[in-house]
C-alpha cells in the first residue's frame, strides 16, 4: 500500500459491505452451486469486517481484564484482612465479656451459699 492510500477494508463502510453481499453470493453460486455458496456466505460475519473483532482487539481487552482482575484481588485482601482483624477483636471483646459475667456469676454463687 503506497502512501496517501487507505486500505479498501478500512474505507468501506457497513452499507456497502451490506450491498456486496448478494453480489459476492452470486458470483460464488456462479463458480459452484446454490449449497457451497450459501455455506461460504454463512461463514461471513453479520455485520461489516470493521465489527470483527481482531487479535490486538483480544490482546488489548485480555490486559484490561487482567489489570481489573488484579485489582479486585487486592480489593478482596483487603477485606479479608480487615474481616479478620475485626474477627479477632470481637472475639477478644466476647472471651473477656465471658469470663467477667462468669466469675460474677461464680462470686455471686458463693456469696449466696455463706
Amino acid at each position: 500500500m503506497t502512501p496517501g492510500t487507505t486500505n479498501r477494508r478500512e474505507s468501506t463502510d457497513h452499507v456497502d459491505q451490506r450491498a456486496e453481499r448478494p453480489e459476492s453470493y452470486e458470483l460464488i453460486k456462479a463458480a459452484t452451486s446454490d449449497r457451497v455458496a450459501n455455506n461460504v456466505m454463512s461463514m461471513l460475519p453479520p455485520v461489516g469486517w470493521a465489527d470483527v473483532a481482531t487479535k490486538s482487539d483480544l490482546d488489548s481487552v485480555r490486559t484490561e481484564m487482567r489489570s481489573e482482575f488484579s485489582a479486585v484481588r487486592s480489593d478482596v485482601r483487603a477485606l479479608e484482612a480487615n474481616l479478620r482483624t475485626e474477627m479477632h477483636r470481637s472475639i477478644r471483646a466476647q472471651t473477656w465479656a465471658l469470663v467477667a459475667w462468669t466469675t460474677g456469676l461464680a462470686g455471686l454463687i458463693v456469696a449466696l451459699g455463706r
